[in-house]
C-alpha cells in the first residue's frame, strides 16, 4: 500500500507542476481518507470544495465489464456537480 501511495503523490505532484507552469490554480494537495464508495467520496468533494474541473484517468474497461461492475470514473462523470475530464489510460501491450 506504501508504494501505491508513493507512487500516487509522485503522480499528483507531476500533474500539480504542470497546472502550475501553465498558471492554472488547482487543489492538488488534498489526501482524503474515507470509509465510502471512492466515487461518492469524490463527488463530496467536488461539492463541499466547490471544483470547477474534475480530471481523472479512466482503463476504458469493456461495455461489459463495465455494465457488470461499474465505474469510477462512469459514475463520478454522470453524477459530479462539475464538468469531468476522462483521460483514457493507454492499451497495455
Amino acid at each position: 500500500m506504501e508504494t501505491f501511495e508513493k507512487r500516487a503523490d509522485e503522480i499528483v505532484k507531476q500533474a500539480c507542476d504542470v497546472l502550475h507552469a501553465a498558471n492554472v490554480t488547482s487543489s492538488c494537495t488534498k489526501n482524503i481518507v474515507t470509509s465510502v464508495a471512492v466515487a461518492d467520496a469524490i463527488i463530496d468533494f467536488a461539492e463541499t470544495e466547490k471544483i470547477d474541473l474534475i480530471i481523472m484517468g479512466s482503463r476504458g474497461l469493456s461495455p461489459s465489464s463495465t455494465f457488470k461492475l461499474g465505474s469510477v470514473a462512469s459514475q463520478v462523470a454522470k453524477h459530479s456537480p462539475c464538468s469531468v475530464y476522462l483521460v483514457k489510460a493507454p492499451a497495455e501491450q
